[in-house]
């Protein structure tokens, strides 16, 4: 479990040699760390939500998605 954010940027080129970078925001998945997550989404333009397909969609991650949706 991650206690903290952390990025990481990816450069990935296209097949006309035009290059996107992507930076990509690793945040806690502990309900305790609400705060740095919500942060990381309004510093983020889109976000993408993982969900564990064993625990499946608890009510932190219905949260997550509806601040994600703001």
């Amino acid at each position: 479990m991650s206690l903290k954010s952390s990025s990481l940027t990816v450069l990935l080129p296209d097949s006309r040699s035009k290059n996107y970078m992507f930076n990509f925001i690793d945040t806690p998945g502990h309900p305790s760390f609400c705060d740095e997550v919500t942060v990381g989404m309004r510093l983020a333009d889109s976000v993408l939500l993982v969900v564990d397909c064993v625990e499946g969609v608890t009510f932190y991650v219905e949260r997550l998605a509806k601040e994600a949706m703001r």
